[in-house]
């Protein structure tokens, strides 16, 4: 199970790629994209995470109109931090 430091870890990760591929700037707020983030995570954590809380967290995002490619540098998994 994941600590809020993580979770804030991972969220703010999360910020951070959206930001870096234009989304802050191509009309959405950061204070909305802190919320898909941290809606997303918490979508991941969801029983446990697993893959299937997974994929279902990445599809949230790209219900959202987040590109796959930006999904996946935003890392809801938390590899990358």
């Amino acid at each position: 199970m994941a600590t809020a430091a993580t979770a804030a870890a991972n969220e703010a990760s999360c910020t951070n790629a959206a930001a870096a591929n234009g989304y802050v700037t191509g009309g959405r707020y950061l204070e909305q994209i802190q919320q898909d983030c941290a809606v997303a995570y918490n979508i991941s954590s969801a029983g446990g995470g697993g893959p299937a809380a997974l994929a279902a967290a990445n599809q949230y995002l790209r219900s959202l109109g987040y590109h796959a490619a930006t999904v996946e540098q935003m890392d809801i998994a938390g590899h990358g931090t």
